[in-house]
Formats: structure tokens, C-alpha cells, sequence
């Protein structure tokens, strides 16, 4: 009877012991006042403007004024003399620009109208992200172009010619079949790539900036040259006055 007592002692102390340790860690988690701080952020209008709180804020209540959200890109023609929206356009070629990609709506004397080529550009399947309709104002109908994103880098402009500089690059691919290459795919790695890099391997761009300076650039190919590294040097040789993109396995 003694030793059953004493087990049932010593059971009752370890299970003491466990719940002093217990209390005890808590309470030293309890002692730190940083976690005593739970930080919330919240914005009145989370539409314009998201917070979120680290564990280094401090409370309290701030005002932010937002002075002009970012908008999207709108190009109205101005100067229209369309009475009526199946008004013919005329023949030829329009040519306009959107994130850094140029398309060209072809338009067919006496056949294509206003309302055609509202129509060509919005199922035109290169679309970079234009959206066509027209606007009646003043008695006249004026095409109007909207683009799909907001911010400085998709804007809108209306070519009087082909602008491509690099429209002699064909597609890029990877195999007979004609997969389209992508940034990642290296040089050797193109199909009609053959033989063995040799250490003055060069790939020179060449062409003119807007102010008539020529453009002469050489870079070396490596066995780990990508097509996203031939971009980059071609943008960096003309210094932002051209912008090269690659899309579906074409340099633009």
C-alpha cells in the first residue's frame, strides 16, 4: 500500500511539474511586450490602395492622398469625315503601336468600312491588347482605340509607315516542325544551328537610330547564349530609341 501511494504521489508531482513548466512558458512569452502587439492594416478604399503591417509598424492612423490613378491609353481620330459607320475607309495599310508591338490592318478600296475595320483590328489574333469601337460626336463617327492595360509603358501611337526594324527576322524555332522558340531557348539550340562555336563566334546588329546614327554592335555567342540575351543586346545597341520584343517565336 505504501509503494502504490508513493507512485501515486510521484505521478501527481510529475504531472505538477508539467503544468509549472507549461505556465512557466507561457508567462515568458507573455513577459515580451513586441508579442503582446498584434498589427492590423486596413485601407478605406482597397479598390485604390492595399496595407499590410510587419512586425516593426507602429499604431496609428495615416492619411494618404492620391493624387491621379493610372489610366488606360484612349486614341480618338479626330479629324473624321465618316457620316456613316459603313462609310468606306479607303485602301491601304493602318498602322498603329501598343506594348511594344506594331500591327498593320490592312483596308480594301471599296470594300472595307468603318465598322470592318473596327472589326478586323479587334479580331485581328496578333492583337497586343487594343480594343476598336467608334464614337459619334459632332455628326461623325471617329474610330477610337482603347488599350486593355494602365500605366506609361502601353501607350498608344499611330504609325504613318512600318516602323519594324527588324521585320527581316524570321520565326525562331527549335525543330523541323517549326516549334516556336522561347527566351530561355539558347542559340545552339535553334533549329538550322550547326557545327561547334568557335571562341570569335559573333552575332553583329546593325541599324540606324532615329537621328540617322548608326548602329554597329557585336557580341559574342556562347554556348549559353539565350534568345532573351540577343533581345537585350539588340535593345541595349539602340539605346531606347528602338524597342525589340520577341512574340511567338519572332523578333519585333
Amino acid at each position: 500500500l505504501r509503494k502504490l501511494d508513493y507512485e501515486g504521489k510521484n505521478n501527481a508531482l510529475d504531472e505538477l511539474r508539467s503544468k509549472v513548466s507549461a505556465l512557466r512558458s507561457a508567462t515568458s512569452v507573455l513577459s515580451n511586450a513586441d508579442n503582446l502587439e498584434l498589427f492590423n492594416a486596413s485601407s478605406s478604399d482597397s479598390d485604390i490602395l492595399t496595407l499590410s503591417a510587419s512586425a516593426e509598424a507602429n499604431p496609428g492612423s495615416h492619411t494618404i492622398e492620391i493624387e491621379q490613378l493610372a489610366t488606360a491609353e484612349t486614341w480618338i481620330h479626330d479629324n473624321s469625315g465618316f457620316t456613316y459607320a459603313t462609310d468606306y475607309v479607303g485602301g491601304g495599310n493602318f498602322i498603329y503601336s501598343y506594348n511594344y508591338q506594331e500591327r498593320i490592318i490592312t483596308a480594301i478600296e471599296d470594300e472595307t468600312t468603318l465598322e470592318d475595320l473596327v472589326n478586323l483590328i479587334n479580331n485581328d489574333a496578333e492583337n497586343p491588347g487594343v480594343t476598336a469601337s467608334l464614337l459619334y460626336q459632332d455628326g461623325k463617327h471617329h474610330l477610337m482605340l482603347n488599350g486593355r492595360e494602365t500605366g506609361a509603358d502601353y501607350q498608344i501611337s499611330i504609325n504613318q509607315s512600318n516602323t519594324q526594324v527588324l521585320a527581316a527576322f524570321g520565326k525562331l524555332t527549335t525543330d523541323e516542325s517549326g516549334t516556336a522558340a522561347g527566351d530561355s531557348t539558347k542559340i545552339t539550340e535553334l533549329y538550322g544551328f550547326s557545327g561547334e562555336l568557335g571562341d570569335d563566334d559573333l552575332i553583329t546588329i546593325t541599324g540606324k537610330q532615329h537621328d540617322g546614327t548608326a548602329v554597329n554592335e557585336n557580341f559574342a555567342v556562347t554556348e549559353y547564349t539565350t534568345v532573351d540575351h540577343l533581345i537585350s543586346e539588340i535593345n541595349d545597341a539602340f539605346v531606347g530609341t528602338a524597342t525589340a520584343t520577341f512574340v511567338n517565336g519572332r523578333i519585333r
